[in-house]
């Protein structure tokens, strides 16, 4: 069995410190040793117990110099660490040990731990450097390197002494006491002697222990870096101001130690460990322990041991103990609690408050130090009160009079002191250097100017009281009421007496007032990937107070959100970030969890929502160490993903012109399909080459030859030499044949030469981005942006150490620390403001799909944030209001006088938004992502404008869009349509099933269709009402519009968008065959799949070359500036004007115009017309002014001549040919409206005849 063996040198120490202890001259056998420490206690009553010394004899009055070994000479050793059955270490006893604490070892723990090593031992043991309560494994090897016994055991006891190989004396980690909330944390403060030489293991037991920083509180040190190793950064914090070798705490080296306390701060913030000493490690040592203790909330009684220790230490030289009772100790424990308050701890605070810390500095530190959840400090609770008697016979010079300078309204103004509001006050005294609030109730409270920020209340203007109290009152009445009859809403309001200046709701409620941008961040990461509309819109969100995103359906708002998000926490800020309904949050929260960051949110809003948080509270942070990274390795990341992103702007420009050309494509295809019917009827084409003209160059050959037909000229020699020169001899060749021929021949060329151009173009860009790797180069950028994003995270959070619990209580009272813990609060737009405290202010307020919130709502949440991101799309659902609600509202409304703007009933947060920030930047997100481009068109031009860079691809699939049309008849029955769904189950499904779909979802404008559509189907598919539709989607989409002709309801656009917006493949329509049905949204839909389908329009017009008269309007323009034309110039411009104006307005949305359009092109059925008509129609140079056609099938709706007041008299030539003109357009359906450019009310005119122009 082994023996226990021991130097005669560390067996005088430990007696010598014993007698020194108890005051005697004992003399001690080794046996009697462990006795006689115990025994120590009763001795001395005025002296707690140890708690090290509680169940062994205490580790630091054992010897550490003492020798284990066996009868064989073999020695004992404890594992290092536990990988495994092949995984095991052997390191000796003293060295520091990586503890394995966990659950492995725990749940086959038996009675007595330890007792093998003990028995080994031949007694007690002591484990150097091991945290007390970890469980260690151990060896005892013989000299032939058997194993003799192996085994746990686990420390007890509280103090962690420490022992390095080389020279380090009486050191000790200061955790383990308790404090408030809590026990100190191991591992982030070590106090000890002055070091002398290490040895090169020294390194590593300051590495295992987390020592990273080394503080020296001599005057004289000699040391010029760390012995503890070259990765432990050292500094000098010399503290030279002694009275009885006490550091002197008064006001004359505030500086100095405030900036000492920082620096430990700083390091257990960030959780790294600090050494720090004095020459003995007793006096300024001690005195640096004290305060770090004592602000942690331990006991008098414990900090009084922990500087009694250093006496006790068999690793000291601080020479005679020193006892609690010492004059030096006595004049410090004495110097705090001159400060007046009833604990040690708050007594530290108020001194440290004086020295110049902050209360955020102290309340971060005990948050890092406190393994468990610390109260917060606040502020006011260490303000003096001062009465003051003036006895003008007895002022000294240490008195000060200050005049009161001005009192304050505290109505006009939101008081905030050391960054705490403070509500409830009744007067605000200013005298010059310091502020004193009276509170009735309270006690008054006085502050240094510095430490009091003051920011104006906007309520306190006339007219943004009013508009808020409108709110107010409106909320009252229309908001929903809990089942406990509680109107939330209302009372959240009635709640709000003060809103700052720099609050979003301020410059909503008056937006004439300059705001004060946020400073954008100088690298902008994007860890979510990002195309060039989402990246212009977070540049725009980090950098306005406002921003406004519109984001059409799969455009990738969620994306967009997230890259803020990032960015924002990255910043060191906190963002709400709000919905109407939960499923659009959660969204959020579920694309954070996949980058393993969802330990940033924390979803609120609901009392449910509440309790499930706190109760999901795990305690522990993810594992954020490979997410470590040093400073100068993340300054060069920062760079190159700043290189990288501005680098990528050109490529991410290629990506979309290649998206973009794609789409011109897809019209051209159908468009070139139609005028190659027109082009037929024409024979004997002209067969000179244009084969190195551009399309460009061919519009403005076809201008050039058709002015030069109108006028009838020959050409002259400079003529020629002119048109050889800019296009070639084959164009000079076009100039002897006829207008019928050439025209139509120039026309079918753009075509061919377009589409080969844009084939050029699109090849030329994938080369490009293929050689630049752009696919790549995107997916660096993004994990660029991830590591960066994760750096910061761990810098930030002290992962680890145990994470902070929070308790219901806490969101309200401690909403600035719950926030800095976790800086992504979920919650719906109703419940954000009274989430957390009634004036907490988030940095930032993200609202997704604010078109459906309403005013009400929105503005109470606008009063949460400094700077607002508003996300939404007014061309998907909007806010519903019944027909109650806005009649009450309006009531409500007419009892002020507000600008338009705000009205409840007729503005969502977003539209009112647009109108009320109209400087603000506006985003639109353009890139989609979801849908088919055929199906993503049918959006993008009959309610986008054609703004929209369909990502997808066309690769010629089948059946993308299909319409079904019942025959007439009422097969409707109320909201249900029966006929409707024998379709869907007779032709839609079966084949819909034949091409494989992974999903099948139907539409319905019905609850009553939904339920029908459900029993019958038996829900195989996913079959919903538009609005539970919106934010999802299926491969095919079968959409039902149920009623016989389509009411309102059922064509409502916003609806139509959503519906279409949801198919990812296929769409199929399935719609009642009514011709009253034509003028309708669906007509459109309807005309939009005919037209791409190719299917035979029976028309006696031909459709509009839609592309063909966008290129030839622009060479007709630059051919009319050229030629000074400029009467003709300027009506043309001025009408075109005129009808662009009526075409933006959202009615006219789907209504294009093409200019200066050949009869030719238009006339498609010539029977009805005479002979002379006929001729006059098929000459190419036969014009009307302006075309106006549907977008959706290119079908003409009206027709527009500008009849000059002179040129058009009676009896003119131009009046014959205006009679021809009418007479064909009218045998044709083509509605002609003629304006006289001396006329008026054109505007009016024009719409007048869109709104009866019938439908084809």
């Amino acid at each position: 069995m082994a023996k226990k063996l021991y130097e005669e040198a560390s067996v005088q120490a430990i007696a010598n410190a014993i007698r020194a202890k108890n005051g005697s001259t004992a003399t001690y056998k080794v046996a009697q040793m462990a006795d006689a420490v115990l025994a120590i206690v009763p001795l001395q009553p005025d002296v707690e117990e140890y708690p090290q010394m509680s169940t062994t004899v205490a580790a630091y009055l054992t010897a550490a110099e003492a020798a284990y070994t066996d009868a064989n000479g073999g020695s004992v050793s404890v594992l290092d660490s536990y990988t495994g059955a092949s995984g095991i270490k052997d390191a000796p006893l003293g060295k520091a040990l990586t503890m394995q604490g966990g659950t492995r070892y725990q749940q086959d723990e038996t009675t007595g731990i330890g007792g093998k090593l003990n028995n080994i031992l031949g007694g007690e043991s002591v484990i150097y450097n091991a945290v007390p309560g970890h469980v260690l494994r151990y060896i005892v090897k013989g000299s032939g390197g058997d194993v003799i016994d192996s085994g746990r055991v686990k420390p007890t006891g509280t103090v962690r002494m420490m022992k390095f190989i080389g020279y380090v004396k009486n050191c000790r980690d200061l955790g383990g006491w308790a404090c408030d909330g809590g026990t100190v944390r191991y591992g982030r403060m070590y106090r000890c002697a002055a070091p002398g030489a290490a040895e090169s293991a020294d390194a590593n037991i300051a590495q295992n222990a987390n020592i990273r920083y080394h503080f020296d509180l001599r005057d004289n040190a000699s040391l010029e870096s760390s012995p503890f190793g070259s990765e432990v950064y050292y500094k000098r914090y010399p503290l030279s101001a002694y009275y009885s070798d006490l550091v002197d705490l008064t006001k004359s080296h505030y500086a100095e130690m405030a900036a000492l306390l920082r620096a430990v701060f700083d390091v257990v913030i960030h959780g790294n460990g600090v050494i720090y000493h004095c020459s003995l490690g007793r006096d300024r040592t001690g005195t640096l322990s004290f305060i770090l203790l004592a602000l942690l909330g331990v006991s008098r009684k414990h900090v009084d041991m922990d500087y009694e220790l250093s006496g006790f230490s068999s690793l000291s030289d601080a020479g005679t103990p020193q006892k609690r009772t010492s004059a030096n100790y006595t004049g410090l424990a004495n110097y705090f609690a001159s400060f007046g308050k009833s604990s040690l701890r708050d007594n530290v605070v108020k001194w440290a408050l004086k020295a110049g810390l902050t209360i955020d500095e102290l309340n971060a530190y005990r948050s890092a130090a406190i393994n468990g959840t610390p109260a917060a400090l606040n502020a006011s609770d260490y303000v003096t009160q001062y009465t003051l008697t003036q006895h003008l016979t007895d002022c000294t010079s240490n008195v000060e009079i200050m005049p009161l300078q001005k009192k304050i309204d505290p109505a006009q103004v939101i008081v905030t002191a050391n960054g705490q509001t403070i509500s409830g006050t009744d007067e605000l005294l200013d005298f010059g250097a310091y502020y004193r609030i009276v509170r009735s109730g309270k006690k008054d409270l006085s502050f240094r100017r510095s430490e009091v920020q003051l920011r104006q209340n906007c309520l306190t203007d006339g007219k943004n009281k009013e508009a808020f109290q409108y709110f107010k009152e409106t909320a009252a009445a229309i908001s929903l009421v809990a089942e406990n009859g509680i109107n939330i809403l209302s009372m959240q309001y009635d709640k709000i007496q003060q809103v700052s200046e720099d609050a979003v709701l301020a410059s909503y409620l008056a937006p004439q007032k300059e705001v004060k941008a946020p400073r954008m961040p100088e690298a902008i990461i994007y860890p979510f990937g990002l195309n060039q509309s989402q990246k212009l819109a977070v540049e725009r969100a980090l950098s306005s107070k406002i921003s406004i995103i519109q984001g059409p359906p799969g455009t990738g708002k969620t994306q967009t959100i997230l890259n803020i998000i990032a960015n924002v926490v990255r910043s060191g800020k906190t963002v709400a970030v709000v919905s109407n309904n939960n499923s659009a949050t959660h969204n959020v929260a579920e694309k954070l969890e996949k980058k393993n960051a969802a330990f940033l949110t924390a979803f609120l809003g609901s009392l449910a929502n509440k309790e499930k948080f706190l109760e999901a509270q795990t305690g522990v942070y993810p594992d954020m160490s490979d997410w470590e990274m040093q400073p100068e390795e993340r300054q060069q990341l920062e760079q190159e993903t700043t290189a990288l992103s501005k680098e990528l702007n050109e490529m991410l420009n290629a990506k979309n012109r290649i998206a973009k050309i794609e789409q011109e494509f897809l019209q051209l295809k159908p468009e070139q399909h139609y005028f190659a019917d027109y082009y037929a009827t024409y024979r004997d084409a002209p067969s000179e080459s244009l084969n190195k003209l551009s399309s460009q160059k061919i519009l403005a050959l076809w201008m050039e030859f058709e002015q030069y037909a109108e006028h009838e000229t020959r050409l002259g020699l400079l003529q020629k030499l002119s048109i050889m020169f800019r296009f070639n001899r084959g164009a000079l060749k076009l100039f002897l044949r006829s207008p019928e021929l050439v025209i139509p021949y120039l026309q079918s060329q753009f075509y061919t030469v377009k589409r080969r151009e844009l084939e050029a173009e699109k090849q030329e860009l994938n080369r490009k981005l293929e050689h630049y790797a752009f696919d790549a180069k995107m997916d660096e950028l993004t994990q660029k942006s991830l590591r960066l994003f994760r750096a910061e995270l761990a810098t930030r959070y002290h992962w680890q150490n145990n994470r902070q619990r929070f308790e219901m209580s806490d969101f309200r009272r401690n909403s600035a620390k719950f926030t800095h813990e976790y800086p992504v609060v979920l919650s719906t737009t109703y419940s954000i403001k009274g989430t957390l405290g009634i004036d907490h202010i988030y940095d930032y307020l993200i609202v997704d799909e604010a078109s459906q919130v309403d005013l009400a709502t929105g503005v109470l949440a606008f009063s949460c944030a400094r700077n607002i991101v508003i996300v939404g799309d007014l061309k998907q659902l909007p806010n519903v209001l019944t027909e109650s609600d806005i009649r009450t509202s309006d009531a409500i409304w007419q009892k002020y006088s507000l600008d338009e703007r705000y009205r409840f009933s007729t503005h969502s947060l977003l539209s009112s938004a647009l109108e009320i920030w109209r400087d603000a930047p506006v985003t639109l997100l353009r890139e989609h992502y979801r849908c088919h481009p055929k199906i993503i068109n049918f959006c993008n031009q009959k309610f986008y404008h054609g703004q929209l860079i369909v990502m997808t691809q066309d690769h010629n699939e089948p059946d993308v869009l299909t319409m079904y049309r019942t025959t007439a008849g009422n097969h409707a029955r109320g909201h249900l349509n029966q006929r409707q769904i024998d379709v869907i189950q007779q032709e839609v499904l079966p084949r819909l099933r034949k091409e494989n779909y992974q999903s099948i979802g139907i539409i319905t404008p019905y609850r009553d269709q939904v339920a029908a559509i459900r029993k019958q189907l038996d829900d195989a598919y996913e079959v919903d009402t538009v609005h539970k539709f919106q934010g999802r989607e299926q491969d095919a989409i079968i959409l039902t519009s149920v009623d016989n002709v389509i009411t309102d309801f059922v064509d409502d656009p916003h609806m139509l968008n959503v519906a279409v917006s949801r198919a990812v493949h296929s769409l199929a329509v399935v719609t009642s065959q009514d011709p009253r049905n034509d003028r309708t949204n669906y007509g459109d839909l309807t005309r939009y799949i005919e037209y791409n389908n190719f299917e035979v329009i029976r028309s006696q017009v031909y459709s509009v070359f839609d592309m063909l008269y966008q290129g030839y309007a622009e060479q007709r323009r630059a051919y009319l500036q050229k030629h000074k034309r400029v009467s003709e110039y300027d009506s043309e411009n001025l009408m075109y004007s005129v009808i662009q104006e009526v075409l933006s307005e959202e009615a006219y949305s789907a209504i294009g115009c093409a200019v200066h359009v050949s009869l030719a092109t238009l006339v498609k059925d010539s029977e009805p017309l005479t002979e002379e008509e006929c001729k006059y129609a098929r000459n190419p140079l036969t014009h009307v002014d302006f075309l106006l056609f549907n977008q959706m099938d290119k079908q003409p709706v009206l027709a527009i001549e500008v009849d000059g007041t002179g040129f058009h008299e009676v009896g003119s030539k131009q009046a014959e040919r205006d009679i021809k003109k009418n007479s064909i357009l009218e045998k044709c359906a083509v509605p002609l409206l003629r304006l006289r450019t001396d006329g008026s009310g054109e505007k009016e005119k024009i719409k007048d005849m869109l709104k009866t122009a019938p439908q084809k």
